[in-house]
């Protein structure tokens, strides 16, 4: 008897480009958007290079989707959101107004605690904790931190 081997045909989707030399124009939109300063709109962008490396169109395993890798309810008022705008839902700047508008809506108390005095790393640990709220498995405080320091440093040469 021949034994018939099944090949399971791996399908992959195109690989998705990080784009981090994006994080200074995010920072920048942040800045404006929620008339802050540069370090709190850097510890934001630590969050959003960990979570997608500031790919708008990132999608996770677990469908997570966009910037800060929204799921369930968020990622649908993401949709919503961006459809109210005529604009896609992969647009980066659809995802930073909607940031904003959660920042100011349903997620004021992470703003809160992102605008409470402390260093860098600080706020991008304490934003991490109060707005993505990743299992302690992926929260990797230790790279959020890095992209926030990357971002800031890029941030100063570019804008000053």
């Amino acid at each position: 008897m021949r034994h018939i081997r099944h090949v399971r045909q791996r399908i992959s989707r195109p690989r998705l480009v990080p784009r981090l030399d994006n994080g200074p124009n995010i920072a920048h939109k942040l800045v404006q958007g929620l008339k802050t300063n540069s370090t709190n709109a850097c510890a934001i962008c630590g969050n959003i290079g960990q979570e997608s490396a500031f790919n708008p169109a990132a999608v996770g395993s677990g469908g997570d989707y966009g910037l800060c890798q929204w799921v369930g309810p968020r990622k649908a008022r993401l949709f919503s959101f961006a459809k109210r705008l005529g604009l896609p839902s992969t647009s980066e700047d659809a995802q930073i107004q909607f940031l904003i508008w959660e920042l100011h809506n349903t997620h004021s108390h992470a703003l809160r605690a992102l605008l409470q005095p402390g260093t860098l790393a600080q706020k991008t640990v304490r934003f991490c904790n109060t707005f993505e709220v990743p299992s302690p498995r992926y929260a990797n405080y230790s790279r959020r931190i890095q992209y926030a320091n990357s971002c800031f440093a890029a941030y100063k040469r570019k804008y000053g």
